[in-house]
């Protein structure tokens, strides 16, 4: 946010082709991850299959883009593929990578749904009372577009309550697992968090980012986020392995 896009800066065609290359590149990095066996590496492919594309996230685009979500279920729908989808990926990938139990994988898979939605809900707030310098967009820029978001569905309060609920139910669904409470930590940074940038964990001794936010930080802020949840859900799998997950 805050940047041209790519094809701004380089073209459509360039960019169009830069998507296509980044695409095959996910998957040949877990082809050709060291320390997983093939079922694990087959494990991992097919759930960032299944979270990017027609079940996960291209889903979610198609019915934002096409279908235009009025209700609060439409919308709810839109957010659990586009933005759920891929954090849930990330931790799914985290507990195959790691051969982790069947109870840690469904713990994870609800925990990440829950923390998209909180995230969408707080997303749709700053959109209306955040401040663009910090957000990184214009404030209003849903309305402008004609989207229907959860402020206009539950209102300013309503908003608020529903992100503490999710939050809420984010942590109780690793409350077994989440030893050292980063977890947790991550879930409250991010339903409290005043503008759209980074996942910036500050609670309890953690910290998921240093400083003050630059712009470079909120642009990649949300590939880091999610790339600490897969690190944090390898480590619980081999701590409850007694280390011996590779």
């Amino acid at each position: 946010r805050g940047k041209p896009t790519n094809h701004k800066v380089y073209g459509e065609t360039l960019a169009v082709l830069a998507g296509d290359a980044l695409q095959p590149e996910a998957y040949r990095l877990i082809l050709t991850a060291p320390g997983l066996d093939e079922s694990r590496r087959a494990a991992c492919g097919r759930i960032l299959a299944e979270a990017s594309g027609a079940d996960g996230m291209v889903a979610g685009q198609v019915l934002d883009t096409l279908h235009a979500p009025k209700t609060e279920a439409e919308v709810t729908e839109v957010h659990r593929l586009k933005t759920g989808a891929m954090i849930a990926g990330a931790c799914r990938l985290g507990v195959a990578a790691a051969g982790g139990s069947g109870g840690l994988m469904a713990a994870a898979e609800t925990y990440a749904q829950e923390l998209g939605l909180a995230f969408q809900i707080r997303d749709d707030m700053l959109d209306v009372c955040g401040d663009a310098a910090e957000f990184g967009k214009p404030i209003g820029s849903d309305k402008e577009e004609g989207k229907v978001t959860f402020m206009d569905l539950l209102g300013l309060e309503g908003c608020g309550r529903a992100v503490r609920a999710h939050t809420e139910a984010a942590k109780a669904a690793v409350a077994d697992w989440d030893t050292d409470g980063f977890l947790a930590a991550l879930a409250d940074s991010l339903a409290e968090r005043p503008s759209g940038g980074p996942f910036s964990v500050r609670r309890r001794g953690l910290s998921a980012s240093g400083g003050q936010p630059g712009r470079s930080q909120k642009i990649y802020g949300r590939i880091y986020g999610i790339c600490c949840i897969f690190i944090r859900f390898v480590i619980y799998c081999m701590a409850l392995s007694g280390g011996a997950v590779f």
